[in-house]
């Protein structure tokens, strides 16, 4: 397992639903990455809902880009629920995922007042 990588950046690769399960099934486990961009990699609704999974139990990871993913509700939904439980992740992007206003309410407020950085 690697122990010295602390930034990923995966972005504009199209990697797929599959891959991003692959990738969270990896942050599951990591305990160095702490930045990871994985923007415009069609990733959907499935993919968001493993990374999310991932956040669950990553304590590690601070900074996450999921911009330009088509995650859709279902995806954005598994980032609130995430959001309530996951108190390391200081900065998120979420820009232009097909999110409805009230799942991008429910995002601003499950990140609530802990500083950083959201893009909705």
């Amino acid at each position: 397992m690697n122990s010295t990588l602390s930034s990923l950046h995966l972005g504009g690769n199209e990697l797929g639903e599959a891959v991003a399960q692959a990738i969270a099934d990896v942050f599951c486990v990591n305990s160095t990455i702490s930045s990871l961009n994985l923007m415009q990699n069609s990733m959907g609704e499935g993919g968001a809902q493993a990374i999310a999974a991932a956040l669950r139990v990553n304590d590690t990871l601070t900074s996450l880009n999921l911009c330009l993913n088509l995650l859709g509700e279902g995806g954005g939904q598994a980032i609130v629920d995430v959001l309530r439980v996951n108190t390391t992740l200081t900065n998120l992007n979420l820009y232009n995922n097909r999110l409805r206003e009230g799942v991008m309410s429910a995002v601003r407020q499950s990140w609530g007042n802990r500083g950083g950085t959201l893009d909705l």
